[in-house]
């Protein structure tokens, strides 16, 4: 049997996405929605609770860090502080409560995932 390894969590991230310190313009253009922490939780991200959304110009140009992508991990960080689901669909952008954690092809996302779910981490 293989044994298991062991990484620092800096080793095994790719990317962060942080748009902490400003709130994102809203559009009544239903272009991208805009994920808060309301749609956090669940192993999957609730598109359904989705009341937000932003324009393709806002989309585009203001988001500093970028987007989460499908497989990235979503994290709260104000509130229910380590509230956790992962993009399912490439569709969307993280509000600024919000920071988003991609892997590398160290660990599968999804496994990371739910590392962060067991009792001993949070």
């Amino acid at each position: 049997m293989e044994e298991w390894k062991t990484y620092k969590l800096r080793d095994i991230i790719s990317t962060v996405i942080d748009n902490r310190g400003k709130s994102a313009p809203t559009s009544n253009q239903h272009f991208q929605p805009l994920i808060e922490i309301n749609s956090l939780g669940q192993r999957e991200l609730d598109y359904n609770s989705v009341r937000k959304y932003v324009s393709e110009s806002t989309y585009v140009s203001w988001f500093r860090s970028g987007h989460p992508q499908k497989g990235d991990i979503l994290f709260s960080t104000v509130g229910t502080i380590g509230l956790t689901s992962i993009m399912t669909k490439q569709y969307g952008c993280i509000a600024q409560n919000i920071i988003a954690l991609r892997t590398n092809q160290l660990v599968n996302s999804y496994f990371l995932y739910y590392f962060f779910q067991t009792s001993s981490v949070k």
